[in-house]
């Protein structure tokens, strides 16, 4: 159910780089609450159904993060982004270890269906926030005379830093590896 979802990283972050991060947000997140009510209800049945349902929640993930990224460097000065990154990344470490531990627990007493369910209403509860946030606070517009380029040409820019930073290739390959491995779909 991963490599859907690492496929669709660069797409997804060049998507987000040229539309309204917002929307994409608000529209993806509240898909993920539909896909992962469907990921329970069809695991109990079929497994083939409750994977696809499963790899297409981590696909709205693709989107989503990024989305949520620029959303938060536009409500930040410059100056609070490095901050802000370094608490969301602690943010997000503590509540993938927290959120296996109750997962875990849940499973074993609740059943795997419940355990979707309660993840889509918290998911839900994410996706409720995202819709409140106001256009005009997380819009930042283009500088003037900006001329993107295109998709073909920013994949290959990304791949060419890749080549030219061995350490950030470094770190996206470890990345892909626990993504691999289930360790940070949460």
């Amino acid at each position: 159910a991963t490599v859907p979802a690492l496929a669709a990283g660069t797409p997804a972050g060049a998507v987000v780089d040229r539309h309204d991060a917002r929307r994409i947000a608000q529209i993806t997140g509240s898909g993920a609450v539909l896909l992962l009510a469907a990921t329970g209800a069809t695991l109990g049945s079929t497994l083939a159904a409750g994977t696809a349902c499963y790899a297409l929640f981590l696909v709205a993930g693709r989107f989503t993060d990024p989305a949520s990224l620029r959303l938060l460097y536009a409500t930040l000065p410059p100056s609070q982004r490095a901050a802000g990154n370094a608490t969301l990344g602690t943010a997000t470490g503590i509540t993938t270890v927290i959120g296996a531990a109750i997962g875990a627990a849940g499973v074993s007493t609740l059943g795997t269906a419940a355990c979707f369910g309660l993840a889509a209403g918290l998911q839900a509860g994410a996706a409720a926030i995202l819709w409140t946030l106001a256009p005009a606070r997380t819009r930042t517009p283009p500088p003037p005379g900006d001329s993107r380029p295109g998709f073909r040409r920013s994949l290959g820019d990304t791949l060419a830093a890749l080549r030219r930073y061995p350490l950030a290739a470094s770190i996206i390959t470890v990345g892909i590896a626990w993504g691999l491995i289930g360790g940070s779909t949460s």
